[in-house]
Formats: C-alpha cells, structure tokens, sequence
C-alpha cells in the first residue's frame, strides 16, 4: 500500500494513533529546543537570562511560523489532491509551498533584525533584559530561513502520510541541540549566545536532514525546479489556508506580548521568568493534543477528497477524545508534583515561588483547548481558511486578552492566572455547540453517498 493510500484505508483509530505518535515525537523534540534552552539558562545563567529568552520568544515563536503556516496549507492541498489522485498537481503544490515559505521567512527574519530595539522593547524588554535577549536574539534570527522551511517541508511530509520520517529529522536536531547546549552553555560558558548557537546549528541540520529526504526521492513530491514557478492562484490558495496555522501561533505572540506587559506590571522580570518556565512546561503537555492536530488534518483532508465522510466523522470524534485522554493524564502528572518539573528550570526559591503561583491555574482547564484545536485543523483540511483563522485565533484574540483586561484591575496577579482556566472553559462550550453542526453536515453528506452508491449497484444489477 502507498503512504498517502494509507489515509483512505487503515482503520482511523490505527492510522491515527500511529501518526500521532509520530507527529508528537516530532513535536516533543521542537519543543525542547526552547526547553532544553531554558533549563541550561536557569542553571547557568539564571532568572535574567530566563526572563531575556522569554522577551525574544514572540519573534522566535512568530517567524518559523510562517514556514510553518505555508507547509500546512500547502499540506492541506496536497492531502486532498492526492486523495483525488491527482499526483502532478500536488507536487506543485509542494514546489510553490516550499519556496514560499523560505522566501517570506529570509525577508521577515533580515526586517526582525534591522528593527532589533523596538521589537524587543514592543515586546517588554527593560534596560536589565533587552541587552541579554539581544544577545539570544540576533543569533537565532540566523537560523529563521532554515527552520522556517525545514516545518514547510515537515508539513508536507505528513500531508502524503510520511510522518515518520518528519519525526526523524525533528529527533535528530533535537539530540544535537541538546549535546551543543552541554558544550556551548556548561563546558564553554558561552550564556545566552551558545544557546542560540546551538539552537540555530542544529535547526541546520535537520533542514539538511529533511532535504535528504526528497532528493533521494523518498517521498512523492520532487525537489524539481519545474515544480517551483510561482503560480498565482496556487500561491492565493496556500496563503488562504496558511492563515489558521499562522493565526494560532500570531495569537499565542500577541498574547505573550500582552502578558509580559501585566507581568512586569506586577512583579518584573522575576514574574516574566516564571511564565516562560510554566510556558515550556505548558507547550509539552500540549505535544499529543499537536500531534493529534497535525494527524487529523492530512486524514481528514484525503477522506474528504475521497467522499468518504464516515471517515472524517470518526477521525473527528476519536482525535478530541485521545487529545483530552492523553493532556488530562500530563495535567494529573504535573498537579501531583509541580515543585519537580519547576526544579528542571531553577533553584532559585524566589523563582519557585513565583511560578507555583500560577502554574496549577493555568493547566487547569489546559485540555479544554483540544475543541478549539480540531475544529480549527477541521476548516483548514475543508479548505475554508476564514473560517479556521476565526477558530484558532477566537480564544486569545477574542475571549483571553480582554479577561486580562477585565480581571487583573480588581484581582491583581491572581487575575491573570485565572483568565487562562476561564477562556479555555468559555471556548470549549462554544466549540461543542458549533460541532453539533458539522457533524450533522457530514452525517447527511455520508448518507447522501450511501443512497448514491446503493443506486448504482441496483442499476449494475438491472443491467447485468
């Protein structure tokens, strides 16, 4: 069987937990880049460089997003041309995906640097923090361009069902970054500068690694240059769908942004510091609910393409029951010992303090994100980007940045901490009542495809 045939015929619960596992693994291991980073700064560096690498993360959260953003709307293409079997219009597809995404990447990471100072003060950085994430800063813009394309070409691998070889160049870059953080921050005591350095050389390599991939023509699409032109209803139709992945990420900036500003508000760059350490803790707990998300989109996508609805309902089902099962289980791990997982970060007792705070607020209701999330991939992998861009960036944009607003004036910090728990609540009631009508939808497209195809085996007879 072909990989991209798998998404049409192995049975959704099979096909998506072995995708999940893949796409997780994966995810887990772009994860620890700003973990591991983080863990090594608390140790060596301490609560400033924690806080420095937190005021740079929007932009480092922002940029690679947009390669991101292309590669699932591009992937979103793909999976449903593939699944109309048409193979020369996806590989297209992937061309003007992939240079898409490396193009826009270089141009916006060379403006993040001319603009340096705003940026970083835009994004609260104080007279103690802003020459220490500068010092992150412009080291990381570097390798922008390369992982920005490397999570395009990612994208596009799950899109034909490759996810297991998405995943190994993630574990490899990840391992790296690890070993050079060792050897950059503890043996060489390069600070923040051999954080970034390791982050960006082995953001190099597995690009390297997932180039290896199509050159050895391991996948369906080709690195060819007659599939690069740029065709301009192609590229409007990837731009559309690239908004609700982009959005997702643009809101979690936006309300980085945000935060940091009450944050200093209330307790400086020691409170900052603590939401970066219950950030990266927050962003591992989320990797099944991701991986899920980044497995439903292809199958549901080539389903679609397919007309086989039943398919899509059940992909749509199983993927919020596993994401709520599996990030439920992490909420319950964290909330049994949360001194432990603080502990990866730092020793200081101040800082401690400070993100205990908040820390068992904000997970709380952490899983109830998992509606937003598939009704988001949902929009996307149907093709209708409006309608994923409005779900995905609903709760920060809309519901979690005016409750800061609304809350912290009276209740102070403890304000902050409960807007999380409280928009995660209001947007999962409001996702339930919206999925009561997609899948009523499907439901009749599902049967409208059974009375079609009973049809034609009654005329088949009656021929016969």
């Amino acid at each position: 069987m072909s990989q991209h045939r798998r998404l049409g015929q192995e049975p959704i619960d099979k096909l998506l937990l072995s995708m999940m596992l893949s796409a997780s693994a994966g995810m887990l291991t772009i994860m620890l880049y700003n973990t591991i980073d983080t863990i090594f700064i608390g140790h060596f560096v301490g609560s400033h460089g924690i806080a420095a690498v937190t005021l740079a993360y929007p932009i480092s959260l922002l940029l690679p997003t947009i390669g991101m953003a292309i590669g699932a709307g591009a992937g979103s293409l793909i999976s449903r041309r593939l699944g109309q079997g048409d193979v020369d219009k996806a590989r297209h597809t992937y061309g003007n995906g992939f240079s898409l995404a490396l193009v826009l990447c270089l141009l916006t990471s060379t403006f993040a640097f001319i603009f340096t100072d705003p940026i970083l003060t835009l994004f609260g950085a104080t007279s103690e923090t802003l020459e220490l994430a500068k010092s992150y800063y412009h080291i990381a813009l570097i390798g922008i361009p390369f992982l920005g394309s490397w999570m395009s070409m990612n994208q596009m691998l799950r899109a034909e069902g490759l996810a297991r070889l998405s995943m190994n160049s993630m574990i490899l870059s990840s391992f790296l970054n690890i070993i050079l953080d060792a050897l950059f921050i503890a043996l060489l005591d390069m600070g923040l500068e051999g954080a970034a350095l390791a982050t960006v050389i082995s953001q190099i390599t597995g690009w390297g690694f997932s180039m290896s991939i199509y050159l050895c023509k391991k996948s369906s699409m080709r690195l060819s240059t007659e599939f690069f032109p740029w065709q301009p209803s192609l590229i409007k139709e990837i731009i559309a769908l690239s908004g609700t992945t982009f959005g997702r990420q643009a809101g979690d900036a936006i309300l980085l942004i945000a935060l940091n500003k009450f944050l200093l508000l209330y307790g400086g760059s020691l409170l900052i510091a603590a939401y970066g350490i219950i950030n990266r803790l927050q962003a591992l707990m989320m990797v099944p609910m991701i991986g899920l998300n980044q497995s439903f989109i292809p199958i549901a996508g080539y389903n679609f393409g397919a007309r086989r609805y039943d398919r899509v309902i059940s992909a749509f089902i199983k993927s919020i029951l596993y994401g709520l099962a599996f990030s439920y289980t992490l909420v319950a791990i964290v909330w049994l010992a949360p001194e432990f997982f603080i502990g990866w970060f730092t020793t200081e007792v101040e800082l401690i303090d400070a993100t205990m705070s908040g820390l068992k607020l904000i997970i709380m209701c952490m899983p109830l994100i998992m509606f937003q999330t598939i009704g988001a991939a949902y929009f996307q992998a149907m093709g209708r980007p409006l309608a994923g861009l409005m779900m995905t960036s609903s709760r920060q944009l809309l519901v979690l940045i005016p409750l800061l607003f609304l809350l912290t004036p009276s209740l102070g910090l403890e304000g902050v901490w409960l807007s999380f728990p409280i928009a995660n609540s209001i947007i999962a009631v409001l996702s339930i009542l919206l999925f009561r009508h997609i899948l009523s939808k499907l439901k009749q497209k599902h049967l409208i495809m059974v009375k079609e195809e009973q049809s034609g085996e009654l005329l088949n007879k009656t021929v016969s």
